[in-house]
């Protein structure tokens, strides 16, 4: 019994990790799910950017594998700290004309503190940090799509 209970659940997640490869899967369609993710893992919601990614995701019909995984690029412990500190670097410097003397690991001490200065930090580098992703993501999709179709194409007559 036991047994066909892992083989019910292992089919119905193959099933699951199917529709999440393949549901919008154009590169259109997972550039602008990079995109999205990128943006929201840019974002200053250090403790909400998973849930928010993946509700996103699913809200705005985006492919939701790919809005949740992008939302990981930016903000990954390797650079949540530099990205805050740029992110209040830029907006102290339009605001006052000057740098902040502030490190990564401070920004993230004060947090709260400099809300102000991430968000409009968020609100300047977000967007083309997403774009950069998301490019990179459509340039991928693209090479892989061309592959496929390569390979399931029929040869040309003669």
């Amino acid at each position: 019994m036991s047994r066909s209970y892992v083989h019910n659940a292992a089919v119905k997640i193959r099933a699951f990790w199917a529709v999440l490869r393949t549901e919008r899967a154009t590169p259109r369609e997972i550039a602008i799910a990079v995109f999205v993710g990128s943006l929201i893992g840019a974002s200053p919601l250090y403790t909400g950017r998973t849930p928010l990614a993946a509700g996103v995701g699913a809200a705005a019909k985006l492919n939701r594998l790919w809005c949740y995984v992008s939302s990981h690029f930016t903000a990954n412990p390797l650079s949540t700290a530099w990205l805050a500190l740029a992110e209040v670097q830029v907006s102290y410097r339009l605001r006052h004309g000057a740098w902040l003397p502030l490190t990564a690991e401070e920004v993230l001490k004060r947090g709260f503190a400099l809300i102000g200065d991430l968000l409009l930090g968020f609100v300047i580098l977000g967007p083309p940090i997403a774009a950069f992703f998301a490019a990179i993501a459509w340039g991928i999709a693209s090479v892989r799509q061309a592959r496929r179709t390569a390979t399931t194409s029929p040869p040309p007559h003669s």
